[in-house]
Order: structure tokens, then C-alpha cells, then sequence
């Protein structure tokens, strides 16, 4: 688990449902003692972390809110705009019915997706996880060129509608080259969970509503895998990905 200077641990929690806001804090002090800040949506949370100087180890945010949604506020924090670490673990709350903005949240960084209603072994897994394994913090100029050009204009707000029907894809035959007069594959469909830190992507991963998460030649480091598969969690389409076939 996550620890601050204290020793006891603090959690940002921004959601609007007064419901699933004591859900979450229940099950963060099921894991553990801690300290839990609520807001009811982004721009609140904003302004409890000025509050607090940004002291917090982990935020936890719905996505869809008034006035800022979760991708709004997970921007804000990867400029460095809320007072908070740049690089602090942010687990967004989502279901299948949001995916379509899956990639979105790559594009910035989320550290996790946790699936509705969120369990306490998951969002423990995820805590522990990042905690051992945080993303090195980006200076300023790496931050804007990485995040500012996100365009958010599509992310929803709460009440917003959202697409209901999945798409069907086409997987077609894997490529394959000439070697020694015999067809050798060059990529091979495999699952998350058995990709080798460092392979890359040999296809676009897509998932169930259309929408390109990865590009084909992206890396999959070992914590992107493990985003990766805490979104399979919600939508399956991505349970398996089309991976470089290994050279040595």
C-alpha cells in the first residue's frame, strides 16, 4: 500500500454519487488505515487538494461528473495544475458503456481502471502496485508535449449520453514473410497476461466499441500491461493483444 510522510496513507476520492462515495471509502479503510478526501467532481477536487497542499497518495475518480469529469481532472494533474505529483497513481472508476474513452485515459497516464462496483481486492492490487512500481515524474515541457495536445472534447459529463451497442471487428489472417521458402509468422495473438515486458504491438490494439487504445509498434512495459488488464476486466476485447513475434 501506498504511504506518506505520516505513515497513514491519504486517498482523494471524486465521485457524484453520495453512494458509491462511502462505497469507496469503506473499502479504503478496509485495507488499511488511511485518511479519505471526498469530492463530488472534478473541480471540487481541485480545490480540496489545494487544501492539502496536494498531499495525497492515490486519487480515485469517476468518470463521468459535472462541471469537470474524470479525464478533465486526470489532465489537470498530469500538467501539474492541482498541486499534486505529477506522476501520483489515479484510478479511474468506469464501465463497459464508457469505453469508447478508454483511450483517452491511456493518452494521460490512468494507472488503472476499476470496474463498477469497485472490489476491495482489486483497488488494494492496484494500490500496492503502483506503489512499488510508480511511473517516473515528467518535467514540465515532457508533461505538456505529452498530455496537452489530449483532446478531451469528446469526454463525457454526467447525464451525458453514451453508445450502448458494441461493434463487431474483423481480425484478419496474421502476416507472414518468406524464410527459406517457409511461411514464418511474424506476430502471434497472445494473452495480456502472457505478454513479455518489452514486446510490441503488431497490431492497432482495438477495442469493443471501435476505438484504438494502442498503436501497432507501442511497447507494452509492465505497467501499461497491468492497465491493460485491469480494462479487460470491463470490456474482454482486449483480453488478448497481437504482439511483434520475438527476432532472437
Amino acid at each position: 500500500m501506498l504511504t506518506s510522510v505520516s505513515n497513514t496513507p491519504s486517498y482523494l476520492i471524486a465521485d457524484d454519487s453520495p453512494l458509491s462515495l462511502k462505497w469507496l471509502s469503506q473499502i479504503l479503510q478496509g485495507i488499511g488505515p488511511c485518511n479519505v478526501i471526498e469530492a463530488t467532481d472534478g473541480a471540487e477536487a481541485v480545490e480540496k487538494l489545494a487544501t492539502v497542499g496536494g498531499e495525497v497518495d492515490a486519487i480515485i475518480s469517476d468518470l463521468r461528473m459535472p462541471r469537470m469529469n474524470g479525464l478533465e481532472f486526470l489532465k489537470e494533474v498530469r500538467l501539474s495544475k492541482t498541486g499534486a505529483r505529477q506522476n501520483i497513481p489515479f484510478f479511474i472508476v468506469t464501465g463497459f458503456a464508457e469505453r469508447e474513452l478508454a483511450g483517452l485515459a491511456l493518452g494521460l497516464d490512468v494507472d488503472a481502471f476499476l470496474a463498477r462496483p469497485v472490489k476491495k481486492q482489486a483497488l488494494g492490487r492496484h494500490l500496492t502496485r503502483t506503489s512499488t512500481g510508480r511511473r517516473a515524474d515528467k518535467t514540465p515541457a515532457e508533461a505538456l508535449a505529452a498530455y496537452a495536445d489530449v483532446d478531451l472534447s469528446s469526454a463525457m459529463r454526467s447525464g451525458d449520453s453514451v453508445a450502448a451497442e458494441p461493434q463487431v471487428l474483423q481480425v484478419e489472417a496474421p502476416a507472414a514473410r518468406e524464410s527459406g521458402g517457409v511461411a514464418v509468422l511474424d506476430e502471434r495473438l497472445v494473452a495480456l497476461d502472457g505478454v513479455p515486458e518489452g514486446a510490441r504491438l503488431a497490431r492497432d490494439a482495438v477495442n469493443s466499441a471501435g476505438s484504438v487504445l494502442l498503436k501497432a509498434g507501442d511497447e507494452i512495459t509492465a505497467g501499461l500491461k497491468a492497465v491493460l488488464m485491469s480494462y479487460a476486466e470491463i470490456d474482454e476485447s482486449l483480453a488478448k493483444v497481437w504482439v511483434r513475434a520475438s527476432t532472437s
